[in-house]
């Protein structure tokens, strides 16, 4: 029993420096700590999350906001000052509480996007040392995505569109305590190849990622390694975090998306 003890102590030790190293910023870092109750930048209480997030619909989050700008305009006059060349942005860490919703994880993310911040960390839940990337789609794929959309109707560029990309995406739906699963992809590299599947389980929603990734002919695409995760606003973070661990764990690199804002 001694032994379980110390070992048990251990691990919470352990876990107790991960948080620690993960929420501690360095000089020229941003770490966002988001908590049920309230949120703090570099250590610093901004607000309630009830407030200031969850009950109000605007996507950026305007205490962040406000002063991300102030810390952008020290950066902008430093590098003035120093004649450095200007660049993308101190790395950010982000931690967000697993039981709160979707929509607060992506007011986050838009925020800090909206001030130029593109590499970004994030750990969600009380696991620090399983952390994840941010990944920001490239211009390219947006111009793209665009030409799909109906703004810009050149069917040439949609033909090469279809015939160099997966663009797979991923939808997770919940009804109550039931969740579901849709997955959207161009199997066909046709114009009119989109298709969609529903899954019920996640074991389901996994064997035919798992296909995909076999796949010779998708294999080849230009966006193979990536995936576009999109969930309603309201659905918990610890329903969501499983299955970004998951696609990670594939080699994806996903981008977000949020539906009923």
């Amino acid at each position: 029993m001694r032994l379980i003890s110390l070992f048990a102590l251990l691990i919470f030790l352990v876990a107790c420096n991960e948080e620690k190293e993960f929420l501690t910023p360095k000089e020229g870092e941003i770490v966002l700590d988001v908590r049920a109750d309230g949120y703090s930048l570099n250590g610093k209480v901004l607000g309630k999350t009830s407030a200031d997030i969850l009950n109000v619909d605007d996507l950026l989050i305007t205490p962040i906001n406000d002063e991300l700008r102030k810390i952008r305009s020290i950066e902008q006059e430093k590098a003035i000052r120093t004649g450095a060349p200007a660049d993308e942005g101190p790395d950010v860490r982000i931690h967000i509480d697993d039981n709160l919703s979707y929509d607060v994880f992506y007011k986050v993310a838009a925020t800090l996007g909206f001030n130029g911040y593109i590499s970004i960390r994030y750990v969600i839940g009380s696991n620090f040392s399983e952390q994840f990337s941010w990944r920001l789609p490239e211009r390219s794929r947006l111009r793209d995505v665009n030409l799909l959309d109906g703004r810009i109707k050149d069917k040439e560029l949609q033909i090469e569109h279809a015939r160099r990309y997966i663009d797979l995406l991923l939808t997770i739906q919940c009804d109550g305590d039931a969740i579901s699963y849709v997955v959207f992809l161009n199997e066909t590299g046709l114009m009119d190849g989109k298709t969609f599947h529903e899954f019920m389980n996640e074991d389901d929603l996994w064997k035919y990622i798992e296909d995909i990734r076999l796949r010779r002919g998708l294999q080849e695409k230009e966006d193979r390694d990536n995936i576009m995760l999109v969930s309603r606003k309201s659905v918990q973070l610890k329903n969501i975090a499983p299955v970004i661990k998951k696609l990670t764990s594939y080699g994806y690199k996903v981008s977000f998306a949020i539906t009923g804002f």
